[in-house]
């Protein structure tokens, strides 16, 4: 799609979407992103007007995440994978708590046949007790390392552990990935908690200097099992750590022929809740429109491309020192913790150590 810009045109394809199929969720995380989630699942009809867009608006690479509340509450989550098979999306995700994979239902995953097919299970401390309180669900701990061996006797599914950090466990970050290692996963992804949801007050929020020290750690053990294991994380400032693994090149900034790395909320990718509206990702709130409010995807497609919030990211004209940082379109700060922690999306990230004096 194209967006216009005051100077300039930038033409974008969405690479990543994040699908909440439904709000429901048998778990209280201390962290909880999506607390405030309608309690419903969403319709096959539904989730097929959302391939709609997709659809019309995707690259070559394109890739989803089935999230929640918890997705395989959804009793129909076999069939939404089937329709992304049909749509030709075969790169898939499937963030799950693990408590109610069975191998029934992961026998009928697997014979859909999508090639890129990933369920990942949050393991939040390697300490069974931590994780179980975090999540505020007894049993969590157990249920999580029972659906992950699971998922490793499926030769056509990949199986991959979230973890979310916080001050407590920010010294377990080595733990994490070297248990992930002995669990045999394919790929281990670890983040922080996000200022928004039950985590909104910024007292779960690493500083700095904990950021920091999460991320030179987490790339130490990404060179440690480079080609046995994927070792990553989503957060932007990735790449700002020495010896980082997540160097990200954008060409052509100048001439505005470029490509963006780093938080593409809203430039490349978005997120769809369980009641139709779209926002730019998961952990930022800023509502573009409502889906479901839709008869064709044209009139979808003009209201994103047209959307202030959606031009003012994809313009990259931040405020504060991530507005003059050379690794503005390589990184870009996240914009849900600087709308989290400021009240301003566009204004610098606070827990970036390189905007320090």
């Amino acid at each position: 799609m194209l967006i216009e810009l005051e100077n300039a045109f930038y033409e974008t394809y969405l690479e990543y979407a994040q699908i909440e199929i439904t709000g429901m969720c048998n778990m209280h995380c201390r962290h909880c992103r999506a607390v405030k989630e309608p309690h419903r699942h969403l319709t096959l009809e539904e989730v097929q007007k959302i391939l709609l867009f997709i659809n019309k608006n995707k690259g070559d690479n394109f890739r989803v995440t089935l999230s929640g509340g918890e997705p395989f509450l959804h009793p129909q989550i076999v069939e939404i994978l089937g329709m992304l098979k049909k749509s030709n999306i075969e790169n898939v995700l499937i963030t799950s708590n693990g408590s109610c994979i069975t191998k029934e239902i992961l026998e009928k995953i697997e014979k859909i046949g999508i090639k890129k097919m990933c369920i990942q299970i949050s393991l939040d401390s390697v300490n069974k007790e931590t994780h179980d309180k975090f999540r505020g669900f007894e049993g969590a701990y157990d249920k999580a390392l029972k659906a992950l061996k699971l998922i490793k006797t499926f030769i056509g599914l990949m199986a991959s552990i979230r973890a979310t950090l916080t001050h407590s466990t920010l010294k377990e970050v080595g733990e994490i990935v070297d248990l992930s290692r002995k669990l045999g996963v394919d790929r281990v992804g670890i983040g922080t908690v996000i200022p928004v949801g039950n985590g909104s007050d910024g007292t779960l929020t690493l500083s700095k200097q904990e950021k920091k020290q999460f991320l030179t750690t987490l790339a130490e053990k990404h060179w440690q099992y480079k080609g046995m294991m994927d070792v990553t994380t989503e957060d932007p400032t990735k790449c700002l750590v020495d010896n980082s693994p997540w160097i990200f090149k954008s060409e052509n900034v100048s001439s505005y022929d470029c490509e963006f790395g780093g938080c593409t909320a809203g430039v490349s990718s978005f997120n769809v809740s369980a009641d139709g509206t779209v926002v730019p990702c998961s952990v930022l709130w800023l509502p573009i429109m409502n889906i479901f409010d839709y008869d064709n995807v044209e009139d979808m497609t003009k209201t994103y491309s047209n959307s202030i919030i959606i031009k003012n990211l994809v313009s990259r004209k931040f405020k504060g020192k991530c507005s003059n940082c050379e690794f503005k379109y390589s990184c870009g700060g996240c914009r849900a913790t600087a709308m989290g922690l400021t009240g301003d999306y566009m204004a610098e990230d606070p827990t970036c150590w390189k905007l320090e004096k």
